[in-house]
């Protein structure tokens, strides 16, 4: 992680947008959410912060505007669960997550927050699935979940399905 560090020395990210003012109340949208705009320049301070090559998912977000959740966070949550990454930076993945996870889910899964104020990753659901198809089941988790227990509730999950889809499919 002390990458991470180095990278930050550079003060200038790229895009011509002030992350600061970005984040400024008039530049969210009607939800408290980070405007596109701004968000591929947060994602792009977060892959020039963390040294991320040009193939990964930040790095796209920031030039195409795209990505799900389920690509990117496995990237932003590296640098969120870094203890040496600084309170800024951790800010700047709040922000990241909670916009792309509010553009995903989008039927109100978000705590009430005052307008500007910093998401808390802890305090957003994020919706994901245990599975595919007839087998899938919608789960919320917390959105700074690490991938690795989010894949072992899976795993649980797809261990007690059959038995569980027996019994009520004769009940």
């Amino acid at each position: 992680m002390e990458r991470f560090r180095a990278r930050h020395e550079q003060p200038e990210n790229g895009h011509g947008v002030d992350l600061d003012e970005a984040l400024r109340p008039e530049n969210l949208t009607g939800d408290g959410e980070v405007r596109v705009k701004a968000s591929r320049a947060i994602a792009a301070e977060l892959v020039r912060y963390a040294g991320l090559d040009e193939d990964s998912a930040l790095a796209r977000y920031a030039t195409t505007g795209r990505g799900s959740n389920e690509a990117l966070r496995e990237e932003y949550l590296l640098i969120h669960h870094d203890p040496s990454a600084p309170e800024p930076i951790r800010e700047l993945v709040a922000w990241f997550a909670s916009g792309v996870i509010a553009a995903e889910n989008t039927y109100g899964r978000f705590p009430n927050r005052p307008h500007g104020q910093t998401p808390s990753l802890r305090s957003i659901l994020w919706e994901t699935s245990t599975g595919e198809g007839e087998e899938a089941i919608a789960v919320n988790v917390p959105a700074d979940t690490p991938t690795e227990v989010i894949r072992r509730l899976r795993d649980a999950s797809h261990r007690c399905w059959p038995s569980w889809a027996h019994r009520s499919r004769r009940s």
